[in-house]
């Protein structure tokens, strides 16, 4: 099918104070295409700016609505909000692919038989033409009533021409359901199904079902680009990050080696198949010497390195609560005073106190109601609760001089970084941010790496001084997720689990980012989340 007569237009754009919405419209008037879908997908549909970076954008669905109020034949309208914009001038929409609409008139016979039952299903494997270049695998078709009185027939069919949805029709025998009879069914890339609904009782066969139309989707390249005028500039402009996509890919391209000097012991949460239960495991950073201690999260090396804290179950142990195993013999016994729904446990820099926190007394995690800070000595005694209130507020590191606790307290519409002395229970802020992710302080305490969210969703990572100053993002890589941040010994490395959403059954992946230098290194040998890194 030619896309010849297929245009796409960027009719005009509104500078806003944080990007740019953005009025596009699909032209198809000559194309002989039925309809155009609003193109959705970030694979096929890009905004680049001056230098081809990805901009990030979204449907800006109040703007779309109020465009489609008035329908005009032979065009899709539709309006996106975009991102801060570094560098603005010019943009460049690029559309590599169209989901559209074809009006088809193939037909195919099926005769379920002489007495055909509620249940029963023919495989027919029957491949059809449906003209433009497409074609139809009706693989199996299904007989049965709806609520047990309406009757109808599911086709299932797949494609290996790009058709992700057919329009069924019996031209011979009445129907219900949607105008045109085709009735409901799947919309997908892959396998997918159309009804036919029958007025009961289902008619005797053969029956000759035609094809009326069909969704697919069409390949093609088309561009349209815009310059701002010069004497506008754009606001907030996002900072650049020193691992983006771009970067994170390059870097697993070139394999670079792991900086030399750094190793050391880290203690990790890890998601193994074929269970994807967390486990605790404890390793160097090249990988050797790796031992797994079992189900849970959450695990926090001991000074020393000798004993490692984390959230339970630990597998052949009955109790839940906050476990402490030793790594020398394997044991692992429960810290005394904690129960289940106790989380996140933090081992303090001398070795003797355990930080923790504690949600709602239904021990559910999760659950609402108040979170608040505990501490226990490391053989359960002299457990005292740090904060109290109906807020929720969350341990997030020791001090190096572990007389005071960096702590996350959230509210409704911001999240509280401060600091908390211990001797006095004075509390000092630090500043806002607006995601309750984790938080770490560098080893000489004068820095912080925490997670916050970006316009659109992103995730970001950053660092800054303790009171949010000299901040540097440094993770941005949309649509890939970076979190869990942990620093290395020497102050010089921020280690994080880099996810992407479009392989769910694959491990995070763990990068280290150099905090000056910039740079990226993935660390080929281990996958997960790490939650601790003694030298």
């Amino acid at each position: 099918m030619s896309t010849d007569g297929v245009s796409l237009a960027l009719d005009r754009a509104v500078q806003m104070d944080d990007g740019y919405l953005i009025y596009v419209t699909i032209h198809y008037e000559n194309s002989g295409l039925g309809s155009i879908d609003i193109p959705l997908d970030p694979a096929t549909f890009h905004l680049l700016d001056a230098s081809g970076q990805e901009v990030a954008y979204e449907l800006d669905w109040d703007a779309t609505n109020e465009i489609q109020a008035t329908f005009v034949p032979g065009q899709t309208a539709f309006a996106i909000k975009t991102a801060p914009i570094q560098i603005p001038d010019p943009l460049t929409l690029v559309l590599d692919a169209l989901t559209a609409s074809l009006a088809t008139d193939a037909s195919f016979t099926f005769d379920p038989g002489p007495d055909p039952q509620p249940g029963q299903a023919w495989d027919l494997g029957l491949d059809l033409d449906v003209g433009n270049g497409h074609s139809l695998r009706v693989s199996r078709v299904t007989y049965d009533l709806t609520d047990g009185v309406q009757a109808y027939l599911r086709f299932d069919m797949e494609s290996e021409t790009g058709v992700m949805y057919a329009t069924l029709l019996d031209k011979a025998h009445p129907l219900t359901g949607m105008a045109g009879g085709g009735g409901g069914g799947s919309f997908s890339i892959g396998p997918f199904t159309s009804d036919l609904y029958y007025n009961e009782p289902l008619p005797k066969g053969p029956f000759t079902v035609t094809v009326t139309s069909i969704s697919a989707q069409f390949p093609g390249h088309w561009e349209a680009a815009w310059t701002p005028p010069k004497t506008q500039t754009l606001s907030t402009p996002q900072l650049s990050a020193c691992l983006t996509r771009e970067s994170w890919e390059q870097a697993l391209q070139a394999h670079p080696s792991l900086p030399a000097g750094l190793n050391g012991t880290l203690a990790m949460s890890q998601l193994p198949p074929p269970d994807y239960y967390y486990q605790v495991s404890v390793t160097r950073l090249d990988g050797s010497g790796s031992k797994s201690l079992g189900l849970g999260s959450a695990p926090s090396l001991s000074p020393d390195g000798t004993r490692v804290v984390h959230i339970g179950p630990v597998v052949n142990s009955p109790a839940d609560g906050l476990y402490i195993t030793d790594l020398a013999s394997g044991n692992t016994t429960l810290l005394p005073g904690t129960t289940r729904g106790d989380m996140n446990p933090l081992w303090s820099p001398d070795g003797q106190t355990i930080a923790f926190i504690r949600g709602p007394s239904s021990g559910l995690i999760g659950a609402p109601g108040p979170y608040n800070i505990m501490l226990t000595n490391v053989d359960g005694k002299n457990a005292r609760q740090l904060t109290e209130g109906m807020e929720a507020n969350y341990a997030q590191a020791w001090m190096p001089d572990g007389d005071r606790l960096l702590y996350t307290t959230v509210s409704r519409d911001r999240v509280s970084l401060q600091i908390m002395n211990l001797q006095t229970a004075e509390v000092a802020p630090l500043f806002d941010t607006n995601y309750n992710g984790t938080v770490v302080v560098s080893p000489d305490g004068k820095r912080l790496a925490f997670e916050e969210m970006l316009p659109f969703d992103k995730y970001g990572l950053f660092v800054s001084d303790l009171d949010g100053s000299n901040r540097k993002l440094l993770a941005d890589g949309s649509p890939y997720i970076v979190t869990i941040p942990a620093w290395s010994p020497d102050g010089n490395w921020i280690i994080a689990s880099v996810h992407d959403p479009n392989a769910s059954n694959q491990p995070a992946t763990l990068a280290l980012i150099g905090v000056d230098s910039c740079q990226i290194v993935p660390a080929p040998n281990l996958s997960g989340y790490v939650t601790s890194w003694l030298p």
